[in-house]
């Protein structure tokens, strides 16, 4: 079977062996309705992401089990049944880790349309506390999650609203993402503040609070992909990657002048 390390998804730096990662599961994009302008122009998140450690063999990841793990594992058996059968086998009372391997070995044709990646910890954590700001609103990005988040538990209807606008639209996506959106009175609004039914449906009431948070979380390191022109996608690079540090080192220092030069030319313009 051998070993290798993998690749997280938004940096590209090397995962390495018993290093914390975010695991999110993806559905590709059939439609494709976005033609490269958005994150889920080819695949789009169907949850939160769960937190998991890499054990240095592609799909063997430790998976945290809680109520987010729960609600990603009934959303495949909606899918897959209650067993499923890989390599002739039956197998009943399967958990993410052989979903995992199935996806890896394309071994659930069920789940064809599916995939995953991961994403190093330290890297979620940095983007996911930038401070980005919304300009149509002028606000944080954080305080607007948080805002409609407490409008919407106080207020049953606009509750009701937010899921039969979601339901009207959801071939954008089963997570909410940042996009201006048209509503039927002509106003525009953040796509994100569109909820997906998966997100706080059938949640425990003593879960809501931390289910709000890594929501918040999502949608800020999918406002900063956006905002980066990057986009849900499968990785390359499985296999040793011994000379990979080296290489993303000598981008980086690079990517800061560059960076440099770009703030100083839109600053002159300003100035003009």
């Amino acid at each position: 079977m051998g070993s290798w390390l993998q690749t997280c998804m938004i940096s590209n730096l090397p995962i390495d062996w018993d290093e914390k990662v975010k695991v999110i599961f993806l559905e590709k994009n059939i439609d494709n309705i976005d033609s490269g302008c958005y994150p889920t122009c080819y695949y789009k998140p169907i949850h939160v992401p769960l937190d998991g450690i890499y054990n240095d063999y592609g799909y063997d990841i430790s998976i945290e089990k809680n109520y987010n793990y729960d609600i990603i594992l009934n959303y495949f058996k909606e899918i897959l049944g209650d067993k499923i059968i890989i390599n002739d086998k039956e197998i009943e009372n399967y958990d993410l880790s052989i979903i995992l391997k199935g996806i890896e070995r394309k071994e659930l044709k069920l789940l064809e349309n599916y995939n995953y990646v991961l994403i190093k910890e330290n890297i979620w954590n940095i983007i996911s506390n930038i401070p980005l700001i919304n300009y149509y609103w002028k606000k944080s990005i954080s305080d607007i999650c948080l805002e409609k988040f407490n409008n919407w538990k106080e207020d049953a209807k606009a509750w009701k609203e937010c899921q039969e606008n979601y339901e009207k639209t959801k071939i954008y996506g089963k997570i909410p993402y940042i996009r201006n959106f048209m509503n039927p009175d002509g106003e525009s609004y953040p796509w994100f503040l569109i909820y997906s039914k998966m997100i706080f449906e059938n949640v425990d009431i003593n879960n809501i609070e931390d289910l709000f948070k890594k929501w918040r979380d999502f949608v800020i390191v999918n406002t900063y992909m956006e905002e980066t022109k990057n986009c849900w996608r499968l990785t390359s690079g499985k296999g040793s990657q011994t000379y990979a540090w080296e290489l993303h080192k000598m981008l980086a220092e690079k990517i800061i002048d560059i960076c440099n030069i770009g703030l100083s030319n839109d600053e002159d313009e300003d100035d003009e």
